[in-house]
């Protein structure tokens, strides 16, 4: 490791930036686009768009393989996850203590202690056992009887709470750095001061103002929930067994999945109509759903670890093959798919005809409908216009001399928007102040450094002879 970074090191302490460079970096970065933006509503032009019945059967009957039912199946399944494992789950009076304890001990954990201290810094290279000596005489003039706030507030180096009195607040477990937070909650009453503690921050003393506990239940008025707890417990520890039981059981018995459900108590379930090839969160069980042990041949399939602490088996319950659907059926996806086709013509129609327009010079007539929604110059980042405006705007070529350039984009909303880009400003690196200049070329040389190293390594990946092991 130590060799890989002195080479990375020497690369990437060899890179270099020009004046130049920078000074193209700034006129880029700085680049101001006069636009301007035309709206496209595509509201209007959708509600003008009534397809009749012999539109609608026309564009099935020319799209018929588009609204073809693919092939599916229905299956039937064993499913188990902790949920369904922990109403199996017969807890015992012990097994019901122990989740009673460990709720306890959580309560515990809630308490919140009101403290204060004193801190002070150790600088890097100062004298360690000065700064504890010092809160060792802090300590004692505590025992001695004098104010610890008023000691916090002339000598903790904490300038968030030293002007009060080194008070804290409520502090609960896991705010605070683990050797302040186990000093802390180690101190047996009201009015104990610690020893010295040492932390990231320096050394630290800390005084219990009060405590304020959580009281745990008694069992009896949490009985179910502890009940509750303990099925989890177990369903936890013996979830890897039940997962190997239905696994050996499906197996020896792969026509049925009744033999395993019946000897692990679960419930079969079956499902709706899956589709074959059907993405989304169900795609690993569609797979299997399809695979020739479940489908030809009428297996179980082997158990799906689906993570989390679920897995499933299942079987074939009913399949069809891909068939073409009646006009009736698929209507309403009929009329979805023409609309929305023919809306995306008239957009595309009236925005080609408002980028003819906006190619000449001058105010150009807008169709009806459209408007300028803005004008003016904008950077990169700018928040004038939105930034898929913007973006498009940056790419869009600068303009001859006396002339314009256009672009159409389709925004989130399905609007139209037609930019026409009127000119280019460079930005000016003449004006970049002395010390910006210098952070602008540590960041791109920054940035050059990388690039060689990964260039660099890029090489070696392409010369280097790899032999993947088959046998791990």
């Amino acid at each position: 490791d130590l060799v890989v970074q002195q080479l990375q090191d020497g690369i990437a302490q060899s890179a270099f930036v020009t004046q130049a460079a920078v000074d193209g970096y700034v006129r880029l970065r700085d680049q101001l686009r006069n636009i301007e933006v035309f709206a496209v509503p595509a509201a209007p032009r959708l509600a003008s768009i009534k397809p009749d019945e012999a539109d609608l059967e026309a564009y099935f009957n020319a799209h018929k393989v588009d609204f073809r039912r693919p092939e599916r199946v229905r299956v039937e399944s064993l499913e188990l996850d902790l949920d369904i494992l922990a109403k199996l789950m017969k807890p015992s009076e012990e097994d019901i203590r122990l989740a009673y304890e460990a709720y306890v001990e959580a309560q515990k954990q809630l308490e919140a202690r009101q403290a204060q201290h004193i801190l002070i810094t150790v600088e890097p290279g100062a004298d360690d056992a000065l700064a504890r000596k010092t809160v060792e005489n802090l300590r004692q003039r505590v025992v001695n009887g004098e104010d610890f706030s008023k000691l916090a507030e002339e000598f903790s180096q904490d300038q968030g709470s030293s002007r009060q009195g080194g008070k804290l607040g409520a502090v609960t477990r896991g705010m605070m750095v683990e050797a302040f937070e186990k000093a802390l909650f180690a101190l047996p009453k009201v009015g104990s001061v610690s020893e010295p503690v040492r932390s990231q921050f320096g050394w630290h003393l800390i005084a219990l103002d009060s405590i304020e506990p959580v009281v745990a239940k008694p069992l009896d008025a949490v009985r179910a929930q502890m009940e509750q707890n303990a099925r989890q417990v177990m369903a936890e520890t013996q979830f890897h067994d039940y997962a190997d039981r239905l696994a050996t059981l499906t197996y020896e018995h792969p026509d049925s999945l009744l033999p395993a459900a019946e000897q692990l108590g679960l419930s079969i379930t079956k499902s709706d109509w899956l589709e074959r090839g059907q993405a989304g969160d169900k795609a690993r069980l569609i797979q299997a759903a399809f695979s020739d042990d479940v489908l030809k041949h009428g297996r179980n399939s082997e158990v799906m670890d689906l993570g989390g602490q679920q897995a499933i088996v299942i079987r074939l319950l009913e399949h069809e093959d891909a068939a073409d659907q009646s006009f009736a059926l698929v209507r309403a996806e009929v009329e979805k798919r023409l609309i929305e086709e023919t809306l995306g013509k008239i957009m595309q129609s009236d925005t080609d005809a408002l980028r003819l327009a906006l190619a000449q010079a001058g105010e150009p007539a807008l169709p009806a409908g459209v408007q300028r929604v803005f004008s003016g110059s904008i950077k990169r980042q700018s928040r004038d216009v939105e930034s898929e405006v913007a973006r498009v705007a940056f790419t869009m070529q600068p303009p001859a001399s006396g002339g314009v350039t256009t672009q159409a984009l389709r925004l989130a909303s399905g609007d139209y928007a037609v930019l026409r880009l009127l000119s280019v400003t460079p930005g000016d690196p003449v004006g970049l102040a002395a010390d910006e200049r210098q952070h602008l070329m540590r960041e791109l040389r920054g940035n050059q450094a990388m690039s060689d190293v990964s260039v660099f390594e890029a090489y070696l990946r392409a010369k280097a002879e790899i032999t993947q092991r088959q046998d791990i």
